[in-house]
């Protein structure tokens, strides 16, 4: 299951940079809504939106810092 591994990559990340953005997919998948979300973390929609979307395509390296994709 995708949020298991989300789980995961929240559990075992150091770099609080990536732990922000897989929380920030995760609580989208758990029905948060964006606004909610943004006072949560203080992260703008634009940047919640990309993170999103990176891991939808790329999954979990797509939350990665530096990452670029394929």
């Amino acid at each position: 299951m995708r949020s298991r591994s989300l789980q995961d990559f929240i559990d075992m990340r150091p770099d609080a940079r990536e732990v922000r953005k897989a929380l920030a997919v995760k609580l989208v998948y758990q029905g948060y809504l964006y606004d909610e979300i943004q006072t949560i973390l203080d992260a703008s929609r634009g940047a919640i939106t990309g993170w999103k979307q990176a891991y939808e395509q790329d999954g979990i390296d797509g939350l990665r810092l530096n990452y670029k994709g394929c």
